[in-house]
């Protein structure tokens, strides 16, 4: 196996942050239809119980927030608009058992620690969440209902800090009870204790060739668009009279719905969201603007309430919209650009791995006993591994065809697709055959692997001059063709894709740059690449390829390839 140490323990990482990745969608789902109060916390429990057992098994230096960011990044996969709240907790509370675990040591003490300061985590982010949405006249809202109730109901509270730290303490005894419980499961898991198995695929059902493609358009200006416009938004609602606030508001979610419709979802068929906003300017009425500590419906107060739904209003929206962008599949390049090449390659394994751990995860009445489902989940975590060095190693091989120019580049590796055919391979990509005219070659064709349809791709005539490389004159039609034939959703039951071939257009951004870009963030599989000899060192450099092969045609043969790599894709 190609992988070193760092490697190995981002692929441990994305074992444990695709189990609790795919438990959260399976088990989220369960207590969703039966409308289970506290559901959050019940899968942060959940969590809690698979990240020590991943530990347990795998006591690595940095595991913890390697498989929280990783889980984190599964949330892309939600059919929700708005992911970057879920994404932010799943993060902080595999911080927060890293953080348990460097007080109390890689013991029980530690993991007690880090339960408690994960499950405390939700009610800290609640409160800054209220904070960002709400403005700091929550704060103010805050005091007056503790000086309300130290002054008229007779609570004794003795400060403002005071049900805060209740509610903390509560969360992290919660906390405490689930980083037991997952001691104790793992304990019997991992001792072989319970012998419950879901199974493990073949390789003929297995289905890693999935893919997770986003439709949304993305764009950098789109996305400072939205920030201008929520704190724009946000300046409006803290500087105008409240009728210019309303405009704002209603103009700006006019803008997010034909941005992405599902958004305005969050407002319309949330119907807590909107009792949220009535309670808010309801209390806001009687406690803001009036005497401390007595409750008297005031203008002033409604005002200030109307002002912080306005506020919340625009926030949610515009984070809602942002969360959108975390979708990017530009992001995965700036992670490959970022020299994060080993939590980019873990986020693609886990994202072909996960649609299998959720197939085999019991669904529905299973989770009844849930110490049962999480037990079988813990004893097939070291076959995940298995499987995911696999795919990792697959996914990270490139073969590349090599040669001097004009030695047959494009024709052996024809051959070599269909030899690869003829094995059952399925292969997708593109060649480039020459195109002849009056005996001599006069330009390129780019040929679509699957379909067999080719187009015109240059030619050193110059009535097709749209692009202008060297030698050549490129069609773009040609080149849209050719990136559509390479377009992830086209390539997703491929076994393998072809590229012919990858040159000085592709190193200088142009050519195919952009599909490979999107193959390397997107597609799972091994790849052929068609590179010049001289060119070699500067196409691995610029795509950070680790590993690769190379095949010179002028000393091996069509055959020797094939056999190679076929071997190396069913190692």
């Amino acid at each position: 196996m190609n992988y070193n140490r760092h490697n190995d323990v981002w692929l441990k990482a994305a074992v444990i942050g695709s189990v609790w990745g795919a438990s959260e969608i399976v088990f989220g789902s369960f207590l969703h239809n039966l409308r289970i109060p506290f559901s959050g916390n019940l899968l942060t429990a959940i969590g809690i119980i698979i990240m020590i057992a991943g530990h347990r098994m795998w006591p690595e230096k940095g595991l913890f927030w390697r498989a929280g960011l990783i889980c984190a990044a599964m949330k892309t996969l939600s059919p929700s608009p708005v992911i970057f709240g879920p994404m932010l907790a799943i993060f902080m509370q595999s911080v927060s058992m890293q953080i348990g675990v460097l007080l109390g040591g890689r013991t029980g003490i530690g993991y007690l620690i880090g339960g408690g300061l994960a499950m405390a985590w939700n009610i800290v982010q609640r409160i800054l969440t209220a904070l960002l949405v709400y403005g700091a006249s929550i704060i103010e809202l805050y005091q007056s209902l503790v000086d309300y109730l130290n002054q008229n109901i007779g609570i004794p509270l003795s400060g403002y800090w005071t049900p805060v730290g209740t509610l903390f303490g509560l969360f992290f005894a919660g906390g405490v009870v689930a980083a037991t419980a997952g001691i104790l499961i793992s304990r019997a898991a991992l001792s072989g204790k319970t012998t419950l198995n879901f199974g493990m695929p073949t390789d003929k059902d297995s289905p890693m060739k999935s893919s997770f493609e986003s439709h949304q358009s993305f764009s950098a200006i789109r996305l400072a668009g939205i920030f201008v416009l929520l704190f724009g938004g946000l300046y409006v609602i803290y500087a105008f009279p409240l009728y210019v606030s309303a405009m704002y508001v209603a103009g700006f979610l006019t803008l997010i719905t034909l941005y992405d419709r599902r958004l305005i979802y969050r407002f319309v068929y949330k119907p807590g969201f909107w009792i949220g906003l009535l309670m808010i300017s309801m209390l806001t009425g009687f406690f803001l603007g009036g005497t401390k500590g007595n409750a008297a419906f005031t203008m002033d107060g409604l005002r200030i309430g109307i002002e912080m739904n306005f506020r919340a209003i625009v926030v949610v929206a515009g984070f809602g919209a942002v969360s959108v962008q975390l979708r990017n599949p530009v992001l995965m390049q700036w992670f490959e650009n970022k020299r994060m090449k080993n939590f980019l390659s873990a986020v693609r394994v886990s994202f072909q791995t996960i649609p299998f751990i959720i197939a085999m995860i019991p669904k529905g009445r299973a989770w009844r006993n849930p110490v049962t489902v999480l037990s079988g989940l813990i004893q097939q975590m070291d076959d995940y591994l298995v499987m995911m060095r696999k795919e990792h190693q697959k996914r990270n091989t490139v073969f590349i065809v090599t040669g001097k120019r004009g030695t047959g580049k494009t024709t052996v590796t024809r051959q070599i697709v269909d030899k690869l055919r003829d094995s059952g391979y399925a292969v997708s990509g593109i060649i480039q055959p020459e195109y002849i005219a009056n005996g001599k070659r006069a330009g390129f064709y780019v040929e679509d692997i699957a379909t067999g349809k080719r187009l015109l791709l240059c030619t050193r005539d110059s009535s097709i001059s749209n692009r202008k490389p060297v030698l050549f004159n490129f069609s773009n039609d040609a080149f849209t063709f050719g990136e559509a034939a390479l377009a992830v959703s086209r390539i997703r039951h491929a076994d393998i894709v072809a590229i012919d071939e990858i040159g000085p257009l592709e190193l200088e951004d142009q050519g195919w740059s952009n599909a490979i870009h999107s193959l390397r963030s997107q597609w799972s599989g091994p790849m052929i690449w068609v590179v010049r000899e001289k060119l070699i060192d500067d196409v691995v450099k610029k795509w950070n390829i680790e590993d690769y092969t190379v095949f010179d045609i002028n000393y091996t043969d069509v055959i020797t390839i094939a056999v190679h790599i076929e071997e190396k894709m069913n190692s």
